[in-house]
């Protein structure tokens, strides 16, 4: 059975490329832009990595897509790392494309 799993998996990081670039601001991310605009060593509610993140990431540019691109790389690497340990541990590739 051939799989057309890279395909999909390329098209739906493409996808959520597209929606970080085209969607507004939330109430969350100008949080953590807040954040990154004053970086400490703890936060009210949350711990400093988010800002730390969104602070590197500031570096490539001020639209709110370089704030999501760390999201949805580690989305990306994730659901990657997911696929090969299924499919080491199975020796299945239909299981792993299923998961």
């Amino acid at each position: 059975m051939e799989h057309h799993y890279k395909k999909i998996f390329l098209a739906a990081i493409g996808v959520k490329l597209a929606l970080a670039y085209l969607f507004p601001i939330t109430s969350d991310e100008a949080y953590f832009y807040t954040w990154s605009s004053q970086l400490d060593v703890n936060y009210y509610d949350h711990p400093p990595m988010t800002g730390w993140v969104v602070w590197l990431f500031s570096f490539l540019g001020d639209h709110i897509f370089f704030l999501r691109l760390f999201t949805v790389l580690c989305g990306a690497l994730v659901a990657s790392g997911i696929f090969f340990i299924i499919k080491d541990m199975s020796k299945d590739e239909d299981k792993a494309v299923l998961v």
